[in-house]
């Protein structure tokens, strides 16, 4: 069983997703359609986040938007205050203002812990090793192909045991 996504009003020059350029109906398997889970875009880059949240509200999830670091770290700290976590944050690490690597620190300084998607077109190889350490932690490089967003974000946002125990002391 299908869900048809129709990808007509997006543009598809910068946003590194490059298979629904044609305009064309994406399908989505049903499976790819899990309860509302939410998830957290941040990302400058104004069409990719039109795009994903399109994309991944018609799979199922809850978005929030941030457009930089510092946007993102309020959203989560005011969800952890509210206790409404994100079950996971999508972010791009190139962003004016607090960069993604600099966000993930934020966040692992106060003990707030939630599973990472690094989405990027361009990786140093300083942020690379740095975001080698983290656990809970996956990198998509752009161009990208819409399932395997969606299969990224399905597989970090499955239910881990001892999520939180298992990464204390890390350095996360």
């Amino acid at each position: 069983m299908f869900c048809c996504i129709s990808v007509w009003h997006v543009c598809c020059l910068s946003t590194g997703i490059h298979d629904y350029c044609s305009g064309a109906a994406m399908q989505v398997p049903e499976t790819a359609r899990p309860r509302k889970k939410r998830v957290l875009l941040i990302d400058d880059d104004p069409s990719l986040l039109a795009y994903a949240t399109f994309l991944l509200t018609q799979a199922g999830y809850q978005i929030s938007e941030a457009r930089d670091g510092y946007e993102a770290l309020l959203l989560v700290e005011e969800r952890q205050i509210q206790s409404d976590c994100f079950d996971l944050l999508v972010t791009d690490i190139q962003m004016p203002g607090m960069s993604g690597v600099a966000l993930l620190k934020q966040l692992r300084m106060k003990k707030i812990h939630v599973p990472v998607l690094v989405i990027t077109g361009f990786l140093d190889v300083v942020s690379f090793r740095e975001l080698q350490q983290m656990k809970y932690l996956d990198i998509l490089v752009k161009p990208f192909k819409s399932v395997e967003l969606i299969q990224y974000i399905e597989r970090l946002t499955i239910p881990l045991r001892n999520y939180p125990a298992e990464i204390e002391g890390t350095g996360l």
